[in-house]
């Protein structure tokens, strides 16, 4: 049906593309992009995250015994990571160690880095305040919150597993001016739309997460196998950028998730929320070919 419109998100758009009964036919475009050799299929790529495009998803695995593909397979997930410095540091350096690993390793790697904390927010929270509660954001912000899953899988049964997971940490101090903080990067939603469209949302992320004491960290641990089956975990520790000194971590409450971190400060994310929501209604509206 063509008769109405609405705001996506790449996601979003991958999960329509990967629909078998859906077939994206044609790219409407407007601005720069009605002008140069892109196609419809370039748009597709683009939007998938595919290579040649905008790429903010990946999800490959590689042995770390076969050197070309290992070489091939880091490469393309630091591409991945590019915006995203906290990440690149922590998953690089990872990839690196369990390359040195005696035996041979099977490693699978998903990312999902948008480096866009707004877009989170609108796309993803919940229609009722009432639902702005940790224990029930979970389920809603699975498809919008960025994360890493790695996970370094042995050929010799004998050989531990690694598992590194990346998340957005919040350091658990409050923020009691949110909105002026968001209102530096973002005056409106308008200011946030143009970021995204000239690509330069990862830059005013980076900004905004600063503002709200928010960075990209990760958890790894190495899973021991037992003569009797199963499983122990060893070695639970988690890994921070290095430009976090000391004496700044320990001024920290703690690590706590994006969830906690929505749930602390529910009632003013919930009215940015609202706002943002409302001026994408408003441009989507005038933006329809029915208006």
């Amino acid at each position: 049906m063509g008769d109405s419109a609405e705001t996506a998100y790449p996601e979003k758009f991958l999960t329509l593309a990967d629909d078998p009964h859906w077939v994206v036919n044609q790219v409407r475009t407007s601005g720069a992009f009605t002008r140069g050799p892109y196609e419809t299929g370039d748009f597709i790529n683009a939007l998938r995250g595919n290579d040649g495009g905008a790429k903010i998803r990946f999800h490959n695995s590689a042995s770390t015994k076969i050197v070309s593909r290992w070489n091939e397979f880091r490469q393309a997930a630091m591409e991945c990571l590019a915006t995203n410095e906290d990440w690149a540091e922590i998953v690089g350096g990872w990839l690196d160690l369990v390359r040195e690993l005696p035996g041979e390793y099977d490693v699978n790697l998903h990312i999902y880095n948008p480096c866009d904390l707004i877009a989170a927010l609108v796309h993803a929270m919940p229609q009722s305040i009432r639902e702005y509660h940790a224990e029930t954001l979970t389920k809603s912000l699975s498809e919008c919150e960025p994360m890493v899953v790695a996970i370094a899988q042995p050929r010799d049964e004998d050989h531990p597993y690694h598992i590194l997971r990346g998340v957005l940490h919040w350091n658990g101090i409050g923020i009691p001016d949110l909105r002026r903080r968001v209102e530096q990067v973002f005056h409106d939603s308008t200011d946030w739309q143009l970021a995204r469209c000239v690509d330069l949302a990862w830059q005013a992320d980076h900004e905004l997460l600063n503002l709200l004491e928010m960075r990209y960290a990760a958890h790894s641990s190495t899973l021991i196998p037992l003569t009797q089956g199963g499983f122990e975990e060893h070695d639970n520790t988690v890994i921070l950028p290095q430009d976090l000194k000391p004496e700044i971590v320990e001024n920290w409450v703690g690590l706590f998730s994006l969830s906690d971190f929505i749930d602390r400060h529910r009632e003013e994310i919930f009215l940015l929320v609202q706002e943002y929501r409302q001026h994408l209604h408003i441009l989507n509206s005038r933006n329809s070919p029915s208006a």
